[in-house]
């Protein structure tokens, strides 16, 4: 038959009898608590609040900043791909400083004369997160051949989630510090650094599967002339390798 449950003001007296509460019920129960009487004082702030202020105070702190890589706003920068003299492709290297959140670009296409014998078509993104990740994904397209494969860094945590997104595979490796930078990252680092002739800056890349500690001896400046004509003052840098 049908159950009737006491009025509230029977509930009231007594010990109340132990009973077995669901998670998704503690909401219900907080309410009727509240609605039973008018006289009862303000009830105590709850827990989970406590828990949640404590939460935002224990965020911590980024382990890099965009201004180690990027000196502006945004940045775009195109190349002229020739073979013997003919145009065949463009390269666009593109990055952003979005209120922290780094962003870099890299695509290379093959023009349109080129694409109906052989089409490259790859892309590149890596974004840096809250300063303790990296996200990377690679895509290539080159002739028949297709790449599809992705990776996140955890600074913090000292270690690399990487998948295959074709082939269905995953792993997760660990890596020896928090400095370890992805490829496209490592050159902004690498050009934002205080360089000097004679000197060598130690790069720790992970470079699509691999962890490697990157040695790069800054060997002279050189003077480059831009196709307008323009000169432009350089460092001339040399992959060390071991």
């Amino acid at each position: 038959g049908e159950q009737v449950r006491p009025p509230p003001e029977v509930l009231e007296k007594g010990p109340a009898e132990p009973k077995t509460v669901h998670p998704a019920e503690i909401g219900k129960e907080k309410t009727a608590s509240i609605t039973r009487t008018s006289d009862e004082p303000a009830p105590a702030p709850q827990p989970a609040a406590s828990l949640h202020i404590a939460l935002a105070t224990a965020i911590p702190p980024p382990l890099r900043t965009a201004d180690e890589f990027m000196s502006s706003k945004s940045e775009k920068l195109t190349y002229l791909i020739s073979l013997l003299g003919v145009p065949v492709g463009s390269v666009e290297l593109e990055a952003k400083n979005n209120n922290g959140e780094v962003r870099i670009t890299l695509r290379t296409k093959t023009n349109s004369a080129l694409s109906s014998i052989y089409p490259v078509d790859d892309l590149i993104e890596t974004r840096h997160i809250g300063g303790n990740f990296i996200i990377t994904k690679i895509r290539q397209q080159e002739g028949t051949f297709r790449s599809d494969i992705g990776f996140t860094i955890f600074l913090r945590d000292k270690r690399v989630f990487w998948i295959d997104r074709i082939r269905n595979r995953i792993s997760n490796e660990t890596i020896p510090n928090s400095d370890v930078l992805d490829t496209l990252s490592s050159f902004y680092y690498l050009r934002n650094r205080p360089l000097q002739v004679g000197k060598t800056e130690l790069l720790h890349i992970y470079d699509g599967d691999t962890y490697a500690p990157v040695p790069v001896e800054i060997l002279g400046q050189e003077e480059v002339r831009l196709r307008n004509f323009k000169k432009v003052d350089t460092l001339l840098l040399r992959h060390v390798k071991q």
